[in-house]
Formats: C-alpha cells, structure tokens, sequence
C-alpha cells in the first residue's frame, strides 16, 4: 500500500511549509494553520515571509535569494 505525499504531509506532528523558488506558499498542512491561526486560504499562494515578523521579512527575502544563487545548508536564524 502506498501513502500518498499529502496524506504524510498532512499527518506530520509539526508545521510543514513548502514553498515554490519565489518563496510563494503551495502546501501547508494542518499543524502550520493551528501554530501561525490563518486559514489554510489565507496563507495559499501568499509569499512566505507572511509567517515572520516584520522586522525580519525583508532580510529573509534576500537571504532566499543569496540561497537560490548559491545553495548550501546554512543556519536558520
């Protein structure tokens, strides 16, 4: 019997989000809405930095830009 991707997805005990290389929002599951309190709707084809503080949102798109020219693990912060 095979699982389907967004059955997994969806049963995850934590937050997943999966985002395009434009940092736009194209799947989230269950756990995501309870932890952020936006409707699935809400947070769909959004840009991803909807989900950081303000402060924060301006660095992070161009740290996904600098990952996108050159990707490497790197530290969340």
């Amino acid at each position: 019997m095979m699982i389907s991707p967004e059955i997994l997805i969806e049963s995850a005990p934590g937050a997943i989000v999966m985002v395009n290389v434009d940092g736009i929002i194209l799947q989230i599951n269950g756990e995501t809405v309870k932890m952020f309190g936006y409707q699935r709707e809400e947070m769909l084809h959004q840009p991803v930095e909807m989900l950081l503080p303000e402060r924060f949102r301006s660095a992070h798109t161009q740290n996904r830009g600098a990952y996108q020219q050159q990707p490497q693990i790197r530290l969340m912060q």
